[in-house]
């Protein structure tokens, strides 16, 4: 199982989500780096990172997603871009990799809600970012 690590950054301001063994918030992270034009015909310089975060809503990260909520409707130049930083682990010490990403906006955000058939509810979210186009070299990695 690995786990996550999500830091949002706007000046002194963060929103961080973070797994450990008791609190498992995140299922998935898809780092992309998408060329623009799907036409291209040799390698493009016109390229974007994106980011899809899917997970649980609970309780414990109530504050974290409304935070995310409001980012996702913003349209100041100084708060809608951030500093997005991703720790991917292995286990709940080790790190694999470490990704950061300058100029992020929020390309989408949804919730969803619903019972099972046994009445039990369930939450989750997906929150899709995408680089400002032509800020590509502020993405770095680190191997853990």
């Amino acid at each position: 199982m690995y786990f996550y690590k999500v830091k949002i950054e706007s000046g002194e301001k963060s929103i961080d989500i973070n797994d450990d063994t008791k609190n498992h918030f995140i299922n998935e992270v898809n780092i992309i780096f998408d060329t623009i034009s799907d036409d291209s015909r040799e390698k493009s310089t016109a390229m974007i990172a994106r980011i899809d975060i899917k997970g649980n809503v609970e309780r414990d990260i109530n504050n974290q997603l409304k935070e995310i909520f409001d980012w996702s409707k913003d349209f100041k130049k100084s708060t809608t871009y951030r500093k997005v930083t991703i720790e991917v682990y292995d286990d709940e010490e080790n790190i694999l990799r470490t990704y950061s990403f300058g100029n992020i906006f929020v390309r989408d955000y949804k919730e969803c809600y619903n019972n099972n058939e046994k009445g039990d509810k369930g939450g989750t979210f997906e929150l899709n970012l995408s680089q400002l186009e032509r800020s590509f070299d502020s993405a770095e990695v680190f191997l853990g």
